[in-house]
C-alpha cells in the first residue's frame, strides 16, 4: 500500500459533533490546532501517512509562531518571512499553518514524541501572517457550518481551513484566493489606473488627428460643434496633434 503524502492531508475539514465517538471534541475552532484531535483523525482516515514527516513539519512552523516580548507584528513578520518562504518553496506544508502562520505564546517542548506533542497557546491578539500578501492580519472568529455526511447518514458541523481566511482574502489581502477578493483587487487596480489617467487617454478611444474628427462631424448632418480643449503634450504625454474624444463629446487637442 502506498504512503499517503502530507500534501494530500492538507485542508482536511474539522468535524465538530458532541455525539460523534470516532473523533474527540476539539479544544479550538481552528482546524489543525488540536494535536490530539488530528492524531485520531489522521489515524482514522490517513493511517498510512508518514507520521514522522507530519510531526517534523508542524514543529518547524510552530518554532516560528512565537511572538517575542516587545516584538511588533511587523518585526515578527520580517523575522520569520524568509524561513517561511523557504519551507513553502520546498513544499514543506503544515496542517495547521496552511494559508498563514498563526501567532502563539508560551513554551513548546519540541523534543516530545508524536503522541505527546502539543502546540503553544493561541496568542490573545489573534494575529497571523498571510502566505499570499505576507502581511500580519487579525484572524476572524468563525462558526461551523452544517453539512450532510453521506457515510454517517446525518448532518454534522464542519469547519474548513479556508473559512478562517475568508474575511482577510475578501477585504484586505493583495493576492487573495477568494472570488470576491480577486474582484476587489481588480477594481482597486482599475481605480488607480484611472487616477493616473485623468484625461482618459487610455480609457477612451484615441483619435489620430483633429482633421479626421472634423471630417466625420461634417458627415453627420445633426451633429453639433464639439467643445475643444487644448493641453500641452508635456502633461498629456502624447505627441503634438493627437486628438482625444471624451464620453461627453469634448475633444482634447494635444498642443506644444
Amino acid at each position: 500500500m502506498s504512503v499517503i503524502t502530507l500534501e494530500s492531508a492538507i485542508g482536511v475539514k474539522m468535524i465538530i459533533d458532541k455525539k460523534e465517538w470516532r473523533l474527540p471534541k476539539p479544544v479550538s475552532n481552528r482546524p489543525g490546532y488540536d494535536m490530539e484531535y488530528y492524531r485520531v483523525y489522521l489515524g482514522n482516515y490517513f493511517g498510512n501517512m508518514n507520521i514522522k514527516k507530519f510531526l517534523d513539519n508542524e514543529k518547524l512552523y510552530d518554532s516560528l509562531l512565537i511572538m517575542r516580548k516587545e516584538e511588533s507584528p511587523i518585526q515578527w513578520e520580517l523575522r520569520v518571512k524568509t524561513t517561511l518562504q523557504s519551507l513553502l518553496s520546498q513544499k514543506e506544508y503544515s496542517i495547521y499553518h496552511t494559508f498563514c502562520l498563526f501567532a502563539g505564546y508560551g513554551e513548546v517542548e519540541f523534543d516530545k514524541s508524536y503522541h505527546e506533542y502539543y502546540r503553544s497557546k493561541i496568542h490573545k491578539n489573534n494575529l497571523a501572517i498571510c502566505f499570499r500578501c505576507w502581511k500580519p492580519f487579525q484572524v476572524n472568529e468563525i462558526k461551523p457550518t452544517k453539512s450532510y455526511h453521506h457515510v454517517w447518514h446525518k448532518f454534522i458541523e464542519l469547519i474548513e481551513v479556508k473559512d478562517m481566511m475568508q474575511r482577510h482574502w475578501d477585504q484586505e489581502c493583495s493576492d487573495p484566493l477568494s472570488d470576491l477578493g480577486r474582484a476587489r483587487v481588480k477594481q482597486q487596480a482599475f481605480d488607480k489606473f484611472k487616477e493616473n489617467d485623468p484625461i482618459g487617454v487610455y480609457c477612451n478611444k484615441l483619435r489620430p488627428s483633429l482633421n479626421k474628427y472634423q471630417d466625420s462631424v461634417r458627415d453627420e448632418p445633426h451633429s453639433s460643434t464639439p467643445n475643444i480643449l487644448f493641453i500641452s503634450s508635456r502633461y498629456a504625454k502624447q505627441p503634438k496633434g493627437t486628438a482625444l474624444r471624451l464620453r461627453d463629446g469634448t475633444v482634447i487637442m494635444i498642443s506644444n
